[in-house]
C-alpha cells in the first residue's frame, strides 16, 4: 500500500518543487524589473533637475541681457536725435 503512495507523491513533490522555481523565478523578475524602473525614475529626476538649471540659467541671461541693452538702445535714441538735429 505504501509503495503505491510513493509514486504519487513524487508526482506531487515535483510539481510542488516546479510551481516553487517557477515563483522564484518570477520573483526575480519582479525585482529586477523593480531596480530597471528604480534606474529610469532617478535618470529622470536628474533630467528634470538639469532642464530646471538650464531654464533659471537662460532666465538669468535674459534679464541680465535687457539690463545691459536698455542704457545702449538709450544711447541710440539719443545719437539719432543728434543726427536728426545735424541733418536740419
Amino acid at each position: 500500500m505504501l509503495g503505491a503512495v510513493v509514486p504519487e507523491m513524487r508526482v506531487k513533490a515535483e510539481a510542488l518543487a516546479s510551481d516553487l522555481a517557477d515563483l522564484l523565478r518570477i520573483r526575480k523578475e519582479i525585482a529586477d524589473e523593480k531596480d530597471r524602473l528604480g534606474a529610469g525614475r532617478r535618470r529622470a529626476d536628474r533630467g528634470r533637475q538639469r532642464i530646471s538649471l538650464l531654464s533659471q540659467e537662460r532666465q538669468k541671461k535674459q534679464t541680465e541681457t535687457k539690463g545691459y541693452w536698455r542704457p545702449e538702445r538709450g544711447k541710440s535714441l539719443a545719437l539719432a536725435r543728434q543726427v536728426d538735429h545735424l541733418k536740419i
